[in-house]
């Protein structure tokens, strides 16, 4: 397998290259996996689970919930007046719903919350602990998603390292539930992530980005 560099990888690993349907071989998805198991979690806890998507059925019924989720975050972001959703966003957000069922792969990144509750047993002295200290339930709820991220990043990372194409949705989860129930997912397991995963159909390019001076501040906003 042919690799590239960590900078690189970093560097190019855009959210908006068009995916082939080319089949992928099984020995790549393992190991993007395995890179994505390599992450870091708060107390190793290891909170991850993947569910890997090839059956057409199957990509057929998650279209449509990511064609539903894409309408109504363009519905909802309108009726705000946001900013966000430009006719070219909008755009592109309905052509890659469009293409759910001919992305090769799918790759569902999901949380166990059941190993995170492990490590934090609620006993009455720790509830009182808790209900003394606010910001521990806030600090509770970040550690959570900290510990399942990283292995998003990871995957994306190890993808565009052997070549492959990525992209990353959300939609598929504004109306909760229905993914877990065409996927089977137990009640204890949260789906964080969807990944889109294939061979790029046009060249990988620099993603564009605000200077870092802009958005960095040393010792003190």
């Amino acid at each position: 397998m042919s690799e590239i560099g960590l900078f690189e990888a970093m560097y190019t690993t855009s959210g908006v290259v068009d995916v082939k349907p080319d089949p992928l071989e099984e020995e790549k998805i393992e190991r993007i996996l395995d890179a994505a198991i390599r992450a870091p979690s708060g107390q190793n806890t290891q909170p991850w689970e993947f569910v890997v998507v090839r059956d057409p059925e199957v990509k057929a019924r998650i279209k449509k919930c990511v064609t539903e989720g894409a309408q109504v975050y363009l519905s909802v972001m309108n009726a705000l007046h946001a900013k966000v959703p430009s006719g070219k966003v909008e755009r592109m957000a309905k052509k890659f719903a469009d293409e759910t069922d001919k992305c090769p792969v799918l790759i569902f990144v999901c949380l166990d919350n059941k190993k995170v509750r492990l490590q934090t047993k609620m006993t009455l002295s720790a509830a009182l602990t808790v209900l003394r200290n606010p910001g521990f339930l806030h600090f509770m709820r970040l550690g959570t998603y900290a510990s399942i991220f990283p292995a998003v990043q990871n995957l994306l990372l190890a993808a565009r390292g052997l070549g492959l194409a990525t992209r990353l949705s959300m939609f598929p989860f504004v109306s909760k539930g229905k993914v877990e129930s065409i996927l089977g997912i137990p009640k204890h397991i949260e789906p964080v992530a969807m990944i889109y995963l294939g061979y790029a159909a046009e060249p990988f390019v620099r993603t564009r980005r605000l200077p870092v001076e802009q958005c960095t501040h040393y010792d003190r906003w």
